[in-house]
């Protein structure tokens, strides 16, 4: 759960994950609290999930060598696309 606290404003939102075929579905429910009254917002964001090979196809579809590191800065991974002409 996320907050947001000020004297006009107060704002909750929460998220749950789930997995529906080739997507992440995050479902996202905002509650936004000023004066007026209490606003409540929903919204979706569908992320793809796709496999390493499948990444491979679409660097190769465009003519990049694939290099992958499973750790990134992100300690997410990371893809990196180099066209073939360039140096390493």
């Amino acid at each position: 759960m996320n907050t947001y606290d000020e004297t006009d404003m107060k704002i909750c939102w929460m998220y749950t994950t789930r997995k529906v075929e080739s997507e992440a579905r995050l479902e996202f429910e905002y509650l936004v609290g000023t004066p007026a009254g209490v606003d409540h917002f929903t919204e979706v964001h569908r992320l793809g999930l796709f496999r390493l090979e499948d990444y491979s196809a679409a660097f190769a579809c465009e003519s990049l060598d694939l290099t992958y590191d499973s750790v990134g800065p992100a300690r997410r991974g990371l893809y990196v696309g180099r066209r073939s002409s360039e140096p390493a």
